[in-house]
């Protein structure tokens, strides 16, 4: 399967980290091919840009995320095969946030109980029978005690769970040119729940809100790495 090179690669518009090495992927590599192109991609990073910049105003919790923290620690940026963004609030903030989110008049907000929610700007593509736009970042909220702090949803909240003490204070990493909040021991935290080494394509195809049909791949990272950059400078400060 050919990428569009010339549609993904803008000479002049060098600034996103995820950089694509060759115009082809192997037959067998094909479900690691780029899901956005240059456009999507940095409607995407406005979006979250605009949403760091609003929580930093308010002084309010937040730092990347699942696949996004993954992206962070070993791309410094979005994972290329993927197509969206993830990240995490305080649930003890929650409110606040919300309440001073009708400040953003080009952005809208999707939350409900019991899922993640979705920040999307108004001028995104529709989504057939989906009240939000494409693109968007998932924010998910997390509880904590005095030692930990794990994933509000139900789902999660026994598979991400974290020390405080490798989290907290959070630090600024590179993500697509974008200095963001992560983990104080974010190779810590990561390797909680990914292996950086190996590569696992995309389940869920967020533009189309679709399962991806073929079947998941895993492979050493080492086998992509001719077609898209790997490394960032974000390591444990612990």
């Amino acid at each position: 399967m050919n990428i569009d090179a010339d549609k993904i690669l803008n000479k002049k518009e060098t600034e996103f980290s995820s950089v694509v090495k060759n115009s082809k992927l192997q037959s067998n590599l094909s479900v690691f091919n780029v899901k956005m192109t240059l456009t999507e991609k940095k409607r995407l990073i406005d979006i979250l840009s605009t949403f760091a910049v609003f929580m930093d105003s308010l002084k309010l919790t937040y730092l990347l995320y699942g696949g996004s923290l993954l992206g962070a620690y070993r791309h410094a940026g979005i994972i290329p095969w993927d197509d969206d963004i993830d990240v995490w609030i305080n649930s003890s903030q929650s409110n606040q946030f919300t309440q001073e989110f009708h400040r953003q008049k080009e952005y809208r907000l999707y939350h409900q109980a019991n899922s993640q929610w979705k920040m999307f700007s108004i001028h995104g593509t529709g989504i057939k029978d989906e009240p939000y736009r494409w693109p968007y970042i998932d924010i998910l909220l997390f509880k904590e005690n005095e030692t930990h702090i794990w994933d509000s949803l139900k789902q999660y909240k026994d598979l991400f769970v974290y020390k405080k003490t490798d989290v907290f204070p959070l630090k600024k990493c590179s993500f697509e040119n974008l200095q963001l909040n992560v983990p104080i021991n974010i190779e810590t935290v990561v390797r909680t729940n990914y292996d950086p080494n190996v590569c696992v394509s995309g389940k869920f195809n967020h533009k189309a809100n679709q399962p991806i049909r073929q079947q998941r791949q895993v492979v050493q990272c080492k086998h992509l790495s001719q077609y898209y950059q790997f490394g960032s400078n974000c390591q444990d400060m612990g």
